[in-house]
């Protein structure tokens, strides 16, 4: 990639144009809602083929009357392939219960000739899990998604790593989010030679994982987290393949 290219995907936090992936997002709510984001914490876990996201929020319902939340919860992609879509799986739980979210229809264009022959099942790609929380008034809930998927890919070669974290939906709450974490890891230990971490600033990056954080978050319009890397060791990381053991 080159620096002029670099420099565009710092300036708007888009995902390159080369780049293969599949990704999970901030949750978001109704417009009007009563209920605001107190506090969400998601961290992704790397692997040689997949990534595992976890996220916890606790939601709050700031009225003397009871509300219901109508929440959506995003996954994006581009360039996504069949077995990145297959090999997704996501979960959710309210107050520690597992509860239902089936994803919707998925919305996206196709790719073009040759990029459908290099494999790209779905050009741009989108797909929303909707519930409905009812709270009493002034009640607290907390509310985990687990997501786990085929690692994405960027650069010519497709010898770069990239995760992407949609934040959009932070933007949807009553106030902003009073306290936004975000975590990388490797559990391997694996050393990471990071390519990109946006959007830039404030990024705390150590040799197997990254952390960010923002209080009173409020995220610019179709915004994302993106981090690109080289994972530093002798695996193919060329190859693909889906998840093991994913989430039920």
């Amino acid at each position: 990639m080159t620096t002029a290219l670099l420099a565009a995907l710092a300036l708007g936090q888009t995902i390159p144009e080369t780049a293969s992936v599949i990704f999970p997002g901030v949750p978001s709510a109704n417009a009007g809602t009563s209920v605001e984001m107190v506090t969400h914490g998601a961290t992704t876990k790397l692997d040689v083929r997949a990534i595992s996201f976890e996220s916890l929020s606790t939601l709050r319902n700031t009225s003397d009357k009871p509300t219901t939340l109508t929440l959506q919860i995003p996954v994006g992609g581009k360039n996504v392939t069949w077995d990145q879509d297959k090999g997704m799986r996501m979960a959710v739980l309210v107050n520690r219960q597992t509860v239902a979210a089936p994803l919707g229809q998925i919305v996206g264009t196709d790719p073009s000739g040759r990029a459908k022959e290099n494999g790209i099942w779905k050009a741009t790609y989108q797909r929303t899990a909707t519930l409905k929380l009812s709270f009493r008034a002034r009640e607290t809930k907390s509310l985990q998604v687990s997501f786990k998927a085929p690692i994405g890919k960027a650069g010519l070669d497709a010898a770069q790593r990239m995760v992407v974290y949609d934040t959009d939906g932070a933007g949807s709450w009553a106030s902003p989010v009073g306290q936004f974490n975000y975590a990388i890891q490797d559990p391997r230990g694996v050393v990471l030679q990071v390519f990109a971490a946006l959007p830039e600033g404030r990024w705390q990056i150590g040799r197997s994982g990254a952390f960010w954080k923002r209080n009173g978050y409020t995220p610019p319009e179709k915004s994302n987290l993106i981090f690109t890397y080289y994972p530093n060791t002798l695996e193919r990381i060329g190859e693909g393949g889906a998840p093991s053991d994913p989430p039920r």
